[in-house]
């Protein structure tokens, strides 16, 4: 169920849900709140009460007991020329260790460790340029998550993009990784792609 209000310039969005399915899928990894014939309840909320400020609460409750099992807070303050985001992610499992052995992660493995972790990202964009990047930290290992960086140049005919991200965490073993990836686009065309490493 969604609604949006829109007040004197300030607007609200706001959307909460749960699924439903006849049979259980094994499918889904533990923690993911599909498991059952019943999801967790999901719920989002945006508030822009001016054009320079919007936030972002996102989060997932038990279905049970309505424990937070998962939560989102975003803000973002600033003008196009310049703006900066904060934010906090919380979840009661680590997604990183999900790969790191056989499913379903035994009891005591790093993927029931929850995981705190904050964001810190700016932007800024300048005639037909557009910068960002942003930091990710987990306060509860006090270790980097992941960085990222993207650039752009845009006109009326195509649009060029660089972006690079770091990922600290380890996926099966692998230790982290780094991509970066070219894109263009034409606006009459479509896409195309370049990954490097």
């Amino acid at each position: 169920m969604q609604g949006t209000w829109f007040l004197n310039g300030t607007l609200l969005d706001t959307l909460i849900g749960q699924s439903y399915r006849a049979e259980n899928n094994p499918n889904f990894p533990p923690g993911s709140g599909l498991n059952g014939t019943v999801s967790d309840v999901v719920a989002r909320a945006t508030l822009a009460p001016t054009d320079w400020l919007d936030m972002t609460y996102r989060t997932r409750l038990d279905k049970n007991n309505f424990d937070t099992r998962f939560a989102d807070a975003l803000a973002t303050v600033g003008v196009p020329k310049f703006r900066v985001t904060a934010g906090y992610i919380y979840s009661t499992y680590n997604p990183y260790t999900y790969y790191d052995q056989p499913p379903p992660p035994p009891v005591g493995s790093g993927f029931y460790t929850p995981r705190n972790e904050i964001t810190l990202g700016a932007a800024t964009s300048f005639s037909q340029y557009r910068l960002a990047a942003y930091l990710r930290r987990d306060l509860a290992t006090n270790q980097m998550v992941g960085v990222g960086a993207t650039g752009a140049y845009e006109n009326e005919c195509f649009i060029f993009d660089v972006k690079f991200f770091r990922r600290y965490t380890s996926i099966e073993n692998d230790h982290g990784a780094t991509t970066v990836l070219f894109q263009l686009t034409f606006k009459t065309i479509g896409q195309f792609g370049f990954h490097a490493f």
